[in-house]
């Protein structure tokens, strides 16, 4: 019933003034549709992360192109209007992903876009969430929606990327078989990428060779990371 919507995990907090900075963009530009708001990340013992970004206002293309925006729902403000214009809803199916999914559809309608470099959104690090427990079955599905989701090409990156992480989230989270992991892997275009992290870097070389064999190595790996 409101005029903004926003998202916040219960688990998570803002502060104090996420809502009026947030507010005074929206109506400072008809045409804002959309505002991201930076990050922390935070366990028990402090916070362990924060996101680094400037400030950037542009035209849907030039934002999608250039912002460092993260695929979530929270620390975004958007206008009811839009959702309700294009009966925009949430992919109840999904256990993962669901946010990328929702928030470029939303995207899709924008005019102006913005990524703020204030952090007023503190998110918290659980360690028994989907993302760090994920079940193969809420893997398999959202690669699969991914892979076929009606979705503007202006996302194609973005989307490859989600795809990898999910994948990635079979290799080394997962008891899946190698033979099985392998043939989803063949099926998925990684070449493109430019993953973060040295074990998705070493999966991706060696899966220009073998995917099988990449996976073999890199669950060896993980394991060897995690009994240290």
């Amino acid at each position: 019933s409101g005029t903004f919507v926003t998202f916040i995990d219960s688990d998570d907090y803002v502060s104090e003034n996420f809502f009026s900075n947030a507010i005074y963009h929206m109506n400072s530009d008809e045409k804002l549709d959309f505002i991201q708001f930076s990050i922390d990340r935070f366990n028990d013992e402090g916070v362990f992360f924060v996101e680094s970004s400037i400030d950037i206002k542009s035209s849907l293309l030039d934002f999608v192109s250039t912002a460092k925006f993260w695929g979530s729902v929270c620390a975004s403000f958007m206008k009811m209007e839009i959702i309700k214009q294009n009966k925009l809803s949430f992919n109840t199916c999904l256990k993962l992903g669901e946010d990328q999914a929702f928030l470029y559809q939303y995207l899709s309608f924008c005019r102006v876009c913005s990524k703020s470099s204030e952090v007023f959104y503190h998110y918290r690090d659980n360690q028994q969430s989907a993302t760090h427990n994920p079940i193969v079955k809420d893997l398999l599905l959202s690669i699969e929606y991914f892979r076929n989701a009606d979705i503007s090409e202006i996302f194609l990156e973005k989307i490859n990327a989600t795809l990898f992480s999910l994948y990635f989230q079979l290799v080394i989270l997962t008891d899946i078989s190698v033979e099985r992991v392998s043939d989803i892997g063949k099926k998925l275009d990684l070449r493109f990428l430019k993953p973060s992290r040295k074990l998705e870097s070493c999966y991706i070389f060696i899966s220009k060779f073998s995917h099988y064999f990449a996976t073999l190595i890199i669950r060896f790996l993980s394991n060897v990371i995690k009994k240290r």
